[in-house]
């Protein structure tokens, strides 16, 4: 945005592009300093270089893999109640952008010490199922697939999505099965005849990822899901950033090994209630939940920003197990909100690509009916002069045989109303056929 001279700077002469340019630079400062402040950060920049990526993309996907690490049994605990620490993230490009690329890359410069395996699940039911391979149904006992109950799921496309929500059959539930996983909600449903799968509340853990292009993500940011706050509970990141063509820099890739944190066992001692372990919040986080509870009371909390909150908490929380720790820092919390003005950022961006799309299409349909609609008229138009011309034909025979003169008067007088209209345009022809 072009920035007006201050009044208390009237002798700099600068013109607004240059004061743009200077803001340009600081911003570009500022973004640099966010990538040097820590190893694993330097590390992806500089990976970004040569693999031609975004380094935000390749971040997002970093911290989704951070977070899948947490044991499902840890929790984050505020001033306001404990959350969960489930993720849901969307990548954002074009066709051909490099999304399905990403978790290559990441392979590629992060060692984790662990494979990352992702699920791509046909339904909401399926989301729950794939945690269990087997279901007592006499004690209610689950048999889980894997002892760390984590999930990581992935949509390709979302276009799945919107297939899945058109189709019925389980497939219209996915996003809200996304929206109780983000919470660590009770997760699935139990059937008549004792078919289907209940997880129990923040007894597992869920991270899911979904590719996007911007025109094709109406399924996530429509009228109803915003309403419902799904946006808000999304991490967004654009894999275009056409810095990085300039930036680019060739040569071999290097593998950088993660230290995850050692987290203490379930029940250990200094856990919380049901042997849960919980990260506790900065003393500034708890009075961003207690502010965020007074805008939900008085009414001035957006649906489409109700959630942010608990995203930027994820977001610290993920950079805290990339760094190797289980408590959260000051630095955390602050490199956590550089990353939401990107997310706010990308989501705005889809936004806008949406609102510009369905302008164009409005138009285009516009346009296609204006032409219908004309070609209709020209065609009752033309089919109602031959009417005209019939009805004043027949007028003038008459009025000839009558022996009187043809004037418009005695023309229009036995031409149905309607067709009137017509009458002088079809005496100026007859007078200059005579």
């Amino acid at each position: 945005m072009t920035r007006a001279p201050s009044p208390s700077t009237s002798n700099d002469f600068r013109t607004p592009e240059e004061l743009e340019a200077i803001d340009a630079r600081a911003a570009r400062r500022e973004e640099l300093a966010f990538w040097r402040s820590r190893p694993v950060l330097r590390h992806l920049y500089r990976s970004s270089r040569t693999l031609m990526s975004s380094p935000w993309a390749l971040l997002g996907g970093a911290l989704m893999r951070a977070l899948h690490t947490v044991p499902y049994y840890v929790q984050y605990h505020s001033a306001v109640a404990p959350g969960s620490l489930n993720t849901v993230a969307v990548f954002m490009a074009d066709s051909g952008g490099g999304k399905t690329v990403l978790q290559a890359q990441l392979n590629e410069i992060l060692n984790f010490g662990q494979r990352f395996v992702t699920r791509a699940p046909g339904s909401g039911e399926a989301i729950a199922e794939t945690y269990v391979s087997a279901v007592d149904h006499e004690t209610g006992a689950l048999n889980w697939r894997h002892p760390s109950r984590a999930e990581m799921f992935y949509f390709d496309e979302v276009g799945v999505l919107s297939a899945m929500k058109k189709r019925g059959n389980g497939g219209s539930t996915v996003l809200e099965y996304l929206k109780i996983g983000w919470s660590g909600g009770r997760l699935g449903r139990v059937l008549v005849g004792e078919k289907g799968v209940e997880l129990p509340e923040h007894e597992y853990r869920l991270t899911a990822l979904i590719n996007a292009q911007h025109e094709r993500s109406d399924v996530l940011l429509n009228a109803d899901e915003v309403a419902g706050g799904f946006p808000g509970r999304l991490l967004w990141f654009n894999m275009q950033d056409p810095s990085v063509v300039d930036r680019y820099k060739p040569g071999a890739v290097k593998r950088l090994k993660v230290s995850l944190p050692k987290w203490p066992a379930r029940g250990a001692v200094g856990t919380a209630r049901y042997g849960f372990f919980h990260v506790k919040a900065l003393p500034q986080m708890d009075e961003a939940h207690l502010d965020e509870r007074r805008g939900y009371h008085l009414g001035t909390r957006g649906a489409l920003h109700g959630h942010e909150l608990m995203v930027r908490v994820r977001v610290a929380v993920g950079l805290m197990v990339l760094d190797g720790r289980t408590k959260l820092s000051d630095e955390d919390w602050d490199l956590a909100e550089a990353v939401m003005v990107h997310s706010r950022a990308t989501r705005s961006l889809v936004q806008q690509r949406l609102t510009d799309s369905a302008m164009n299409g409005w138009n285009t349909e516009g346009r296609a009916a204006g032409k219908k609609k004309f070609a209709e008229q020209e065609a009752y138009d033309e089919l109602a002069f031959e009417k005209a011309r019939d009805q004043f034909d027949k007028a003038v025979r008459a009025i000839q045989e009558r022996g009187d003169n043809v004037t418009l008067g005695r023309v229009k007088k036995p031409m149905t109303t309607s067709l009137e209209k017509y009458a002088p345009e079809l005496l100026r022809e007859w007078e200059a056929r005579r």
